[in-house]
């Protein structure tokens, strides 16, 4: 049974055993206005966004550089910032439907550049407000709720194709950004019914380019080649200018502009991106036990949704479900997230594993769901198909994170079993093996791994098992370390560092170091990412939910092959004890940027587990 977008998770519902689960309705909770009539927040989106978690509120850094949201117009008006929205080359293109026009305030002034954090229009960085924000998870389109398809009739969901198959699709595709991300801020609000009051992102080109989508004309509106393509967004050369890193570039997104009316009939102009861009952004608020939903794109609070003793977020790759493991209360609870679901932001129940949950994470494939059981030294393995329980004894102390890869059934390592990293409060490394016997040993082992002061784990953008570990050296300064898992000669596992980023024992070609030493967070970008494309599906449980398109997967089929399914340019590194957010590119070990975040918790990026 497949999980599309427009149904529920009807595995979860058969089971006999969630008749005895609480349903606890969410707690819808209105947005402030009081004393910021004049604040607003338009704010980029995935996949071009990183989200921060921090004490009393959310922050948001912009990847591409280049859109009109809320922003400093002082800065924009500056002779000596030749950066952010009115370096898009596409300003001024003649047939850029909408047109792009120059900044008026700080309600469309656009960004300070790549790779700096979002301001609103008050110009402050914290966009959001939560408490205590420790964590941050993705979930589902926003539009496939929040449209202009009653105001523009030429903005149908009959429309929305995928940008890869060009097949039709409801919701927004984690594979392409909308153009300018985010479009400005209009009056009148095109649909305020649904909260709209932004621009359609640039209408989809009407010159045909080879492999992507593109309109047919007539009678579609036709706009130019998208001119931002990839490129260096700090350049102060038009030839080299563009997005630092993405995969769909050349063309627009957007669906055609309102008809006149009365409206002719409607033509088949298939576009990929619509207004409401973003998707539903869930933080975890530990000071209120609570998730806050946000808009992610207006960081407008939707709903609240209590829950006994939250530690930790994790959304399904079939989008469909949301866990949430309760610390205090030794369960995990599970939230409908399919906004097209008639429980949508419910919880539809709790399941007890062992004393003390933190971490979790799901198999990439939806195999399993892999909590951390710190307090009784147990990882629990929930089916995510049946949802049963099982627990597992480790072989060291009080798991704290995990990681967790894709079947490596003729990908990866091809063991035909799948890998979770298991982090310990004293710094070691095991490693879970799958089953089912007898294709796998279902176990857990030590790696002979063990890292000190570590705090994280990140699962890697690779086929292989591979993850990265934040800690410090030997030194007590920050790093971050890569592990990899391989076949030995005699059939067994080994699992060895390949990489060092930062400390004084780097292995990068530039050695630059971190600006802080205790990392409490680590993220990647997902600017080029294939999330449009078919997922890599478990081949030993087919009927298992998969989403039908922009899963979170971490392999898709491209032709006959298989490939990583976002390719990050840098990775983020969220400090406390320097209250900064690190921007290290990957390939070098080069320090890019330090952003000043005081109060970090927590980062957030789309293919997060």
């Amino acid at each position: 049974m497949h999980c599309r977008f427009a149904a529920t998770i009807p595995c979860v519902f058969a089971l006999g055993f969630l008749d005895s689960f609480a349903r606890t309705q969410t707690q819808t909770v209105p947005v402030p206005t009081a004393g910021l009539e004049h604040r607003v927040v338009n704010a980029p989106v995935a996949p071009e966004a990183i989200y921060i978690g921090r004490k009393g509120g959310l922050s948001v850094i912009d990847l591409n550089g280049f859109g009109q949201g809320t922003g400093s117009i002082a800065r924009y008006l500056s002779p000596n910032y030749p950066y952010g929205y009115k370096r898009n080359p596409n300003v001024g293109q003649p047939g850029i439907v909408p047109m792009l026009g120059p900044s008026t305030s700080n309600r469309d002034a656009g960004s300070s550049g790549a790779l700096t954090l979002t301001l609103d229009s008050s110009l402050s960085d914290v966009l959001a407000h939560v408490s205590d924000a420790s964590d941050v998870q993705v979930g589902q389109p926003l539009d496939l709720v929040y449209n202009n398809e009653g105001i523009n009739k030429w903005a149908l969901t009959i429309l929305q194709v995928n940008p890869w198959s060009e097949v039709a699709m409801p919701g927004n595709s984690i594979a392409v950004a909308p153009h300018p991300n985010p479009p400005r801020l209009v009056e009148p609000a095109p649909n305020p019914r649904m909260g709209i009051e932004c621009e359609e992102p640039t209408v989809t080109t009407s010159i045909k380019v080879a492999g992507r989508v593109t309109t047919m004309s007539p009678p579609c509106t036709s706009s130019p080649l998208n001119k931002l393509v990839n490129g260096n967004p700090f350049s102060q050369s038009l030839a080299t200018l563009g997005v630092f890193h993405q995969n769909f570039y050349g063309v627009f997104h957007g669906p055609q502009p309102m008809p006149p009316s009365p409206p002719p009939p409607t033509p088949y102009c298939p576009y990929t991106t619509r207004q409401q861009i973003g998707h539903f952004l869930y933080v975890l608020d530990t000071s209120h036990d609570a998730i806050a939903v946000l808009n992610s794109n207006r960081m407008t609070r939707l709903t609240s949704i209590p829950l006994p003793s939250p530690s930790a977020i994790a959304i399904a790759p079939h989008l469909g479900v949301l866990a949430v493991t309760n610390e205090r209360h030794g369960t995990v609870s599970f939230i409908d997230s399919n906004p097209l679901s008639p429980t949508f932001h419910r919880v539809l129940g709790s399941i007890h594993v062992g004393s003390g949950p933190t971490k979790l994470a799901w198999q990439p494939e939806g195999e399993a769901l892999v909590v951390c059981n710190t307090s009784t030294n147990t990882l629990s393995i929930i089916d995510g198909s049946s949802f049963t329980v099982r627990s597992l004894s480790l072989p060291t102390n009080a798991p704290i994170d995990v990681a967790v890869s894709s079947r490596q059934f003729r990908i990866g390592i091809d063991t035909w079993t799948w890998f979770a990293y298991v982090l310990h409060k004293d710094g070691a490394l095991s490693l879970y093996e799958s089953g089912p016997t007898p294709i796998g040993p279902d176990r857990v082992t030590t790696t002979g791994l063990k890292f000190t002061s570590a705090t994280r784990l990140h699962h890697a953008a690779s086929l292989a098992p591979t993850c990265f570990v934040a800690h410090q050296d030997a030194n007590g300064l920050g790093q971050i370390s890569v592990v990899e898992t391989k076949r030995t000669t005699s059939g067994g596992r080994t699992s060895t560092v390949t990489v060092r980023i930062g400390g004084s024992n780097s292995t990068t070609p530039i050695k630059d170091r971190l600006s802080g030493n205790r990392i409490v967070d680590i993220a990647f970008d997902d600017m080029k990412n294939f999330g449009a494309h078919p997922e890599f599906t478990s081949p030993l449980y087919p009927s298992l939910p998969h989403a039908l398109h922009s899963g979170k997967s971490l392999a898709r089929r491209d032709g006959t092959k298989y490939r990583a399914t976002y390719e990050p340019r840098f990775v983020f590194v969220a400090l406390d004890d320097s209250n900064t957010v690190d921007i290290v590119e990957l390939a070098t070990g080069k320090l890019f940027r330090s952003l000043s975040v005081p109060g970090v918790r927590s980062l957030g990026h789309y293919f997060s587990q």
